[in-house]
């Protein structure tokens, strides 16, 4: 579990918490931050955290 979590965790604060300054300065009234990276991110931790542990 605690590597699952870290995974997802560090995979979502580095796609969507560290662009958020690029977000303010696009002025849209609504964005969405992720994608298939992001997605593909996430999805890659949980295979590779059940496999190693």
């Amino acid at each position: 579990p605690l590597a699952y979590l870290s995974g997802t965790l560090g995979t979502l604060v580095g796609a969507d918490l560290m662009n958020l300054n690029k977000v303010e300065r696009l002025g849209a009234p609504v964005v969405s931050i992720g994608g298939a990276g992001t997605f593909d991110g996430i999805f890659l931790t949980g295979i590779f955290s059940v496999l190693l542990v």
